[in-house]
């Protein structure tokens, strides 16, 4: 699942984000949440059975966010691969692409 906004960050959508995830994991699937790193929240995270992981983004309040600063956590860094950018970016932000690569190691 993809969102620029999880909690403790943002309202309503990551709150929705984080019910979808905990009922995802309650009919057994496996979830990964990608999500905006914001000051001291960590990078991953387990919560409620699902993995979060917080990318880089240029986020300065947690309650609201500007356009540049919704698309700063997907622009900053490649998903994955620690970071290294790939040629195929657009597809590294789908979570197939994600986590097509993720399975390769990267």
């Amino acid at each position: 699942m993809i969102n620029h906004e999880f909690p403790p960050v943002g309202g309503g959508g990551g709150l929705v984000t984080a019910f979808l995830a905990r009922e995802y994991v309650r009919a057994g699937h496996d979830v990964l949440v990608l999500t905006s790193a914001y000051r001291d929240l960590p990078r991953f995270e387990t919560r409620d059975g699902y993995q979060i992981e917080r990318v880089p983004a240029l986020r300065i309040n947690p309650n609201v966010a500007e356009i540049h600063e919704m698309g700063s956590w997907r622009a900053r860094r490649g998903w994955g691969c620690g970071g290294r950018g790939h040629s195929n970016r657009m597809s590294r932000m789908c979570s197939s692409g994600y986590r097509r690569d993720r399975l390769r190691g990267c």
